[in-house]
């Protein structure tokens, strides 16, 4: 599995509490990540809030949908103990992978996932099975998207 998730509104963090308040925000998501991921995932920071991930070999969509949404809760839960002003959330897009797949196939599905986590309303995920994208799992919040 292959997934990328980025940080609801991060530049509203760095807009109203400065760059240190997002600089705290990053450091949380990327520790929730690596307490969350088991050892051989392999994580990696895109650059600006963007995470993408490599999941090899999981044991059933069903894991999945559950970790999404452990992440979910873990980031928010975390970033509220440590005294951020904001509930802080992440939109994941994630795609299950296939032995005919390249990297950059996989990537695409993933990036649409995540973009459709978004138009959702975000603080929830989006998991394309299928090589076409046609199938998948949703999981999002019932508010109306923020501006």
């Amino acid at each position: 599995m292959l997934f990328r998730s980025d940080i609801d509104n991060f530049k509203k963090f760095n807009d109203l509490y400065g760059h240190q308040t997002g600089d705290q925000v990053l450091r949380i998501v990327s520790r929730v990540l690596k307490e969350q991921l088991r050892v051989n995932d392999v994580i990696g920071r895109l650059g600006g809030d963007e995470f993408c991930a490599y999941l090899p070999g999981l044991p059933s969509l069903g894991y999945l949908s559950s970790l999404c949404e452990r992440l979910n809760s873990s980031v928010t839960e975390a970033a509220a103990a440590e005294g951020i002003p904001n509930p802080v959330t992440i939109s994941i897009g994630a795609t299950l992978l296939h032995s005919f797949d390249d990297f950059l196939t996989a990537y695409d599905r993933a990036d649409r996932a995540l973009y459709e986590a978004k138009a959702n309303g975000r603080d929830g995920y989006v998991v394309k099975e299928s090589p076409s994208g046609t199938e998948e799992t949703d999981s999002s919040p019932s508010s109306p998207p923020e501006a």
